[in-house]
């Protein structure tokens, strides 16, 4: 798969506004899909945004500017844009930041690629084939995915992603954390629980959500993940590299 200046030109009501926008662009085309796109696909799927609408601004949202400064410099390394960072002020939860990218066609090519738009908790997607289809892109996709929305319990022994969906679209929730059970056995032979629903939240809007989960739980896989995989997170992978020390430790005794 590669976007060329074609089909971002089809995202454009007015053709000759596309042809102008793409003007200052023309160096990025063809993009050919990378491990280091897909990397920003997942970033985008996890703690990013991409609006709806006429902006197609990108957020990206952490609470460390080191986890900012890394997306900022892996997409001015790509496309030579440089977005900025900002207090998140609808954050009540804890200080945090905002990365804001304010590049309307860098917003239309993340689309094409398989970035959804709009509030992804009550927007059907998936993993595109693009990434599912190529071992590498798929490593990177889910190193940022679970480096977002993955935890690692040294305690009990489980590395684990989960993500929330409105109810009238669960289904497509359950059929992305299926997408990435198929494919982490496809291509690392990793085996995972099935997707499993934990609890509710009740939105302002009135709508309500539902967490999906999936867990990596036996011994034996979460040390080929270990293997396969590493966080950007300094604390996630000094937990994940905790709980290998203790699953090694354990095998010792009672085996794997």
């Amino acid at each position: 798969m590669k976007i060329n200046t074609n089909d971002v030109l089809k995202t454009y009501k007015l053709k000759g506004v596309g042809i102008k926008n793409l003007a200052k662009y023309k160096h990025w085309f063809p993009i050919e899909p990378c491990p280091r796109v897909a990397g920003i696909v997942a970033d985008l799927m996890a703690d990013g945004h991409l609006q709806k609408g006429r902006m197609w601004r990108m957020d990206y949202c952490s609470a460390s500017l080191e986890e900012l400064e890394r997306l900022n410099n892996e997409i001015k390394d790509l496309f030579g844009y440089s977005g900025y960072t900002r207090p998140c002020v609808t954050n009540k939860f804890g200080e945090t930041y905002l990365l804001a990218i304010n590049c309307s066609l860098l917003g239309r090519v993340m689309s094409l690629l398989g970035v959804p738009r709009g509030q992804k908790v009550l927007t059907k997607f998936n993993i595109p084939e693009w990434i599912t289809n190529d071992k590498e892109c798929f490593r990177k996709f889910i190193e940022r995915l679970f480096d977002c929305e993955g935890c690692v319990d040294e305690k009990t022994f489980g590395i684990e992603v989960r993500m929330n969906k409105e109810l009238s679209i669960l289904e497509n929730g359950v059929q992305f954390f299926t997408t990435i059970k198929e494919n982490l056995q496809k291509h690392f032979g990793i085996i995972t629980t099935k997707p499993f629903l934990g609890g509710k939240s009740f939105r302002k809007d009135g709508k309500t959500t539902q967490g999906i989960r999936l867990k990596v739980r036996r011994r034996a896989d979460i040390l080929k993940f270990a293997n396969e995989f590493k966080f950007d997170s300094r604390v996630k992978q000094e937990r994940l590299e905790l709980l290998v020390s203790r699953i090694k430790l354990k095998s010792g005794l009672t085996g794997i």
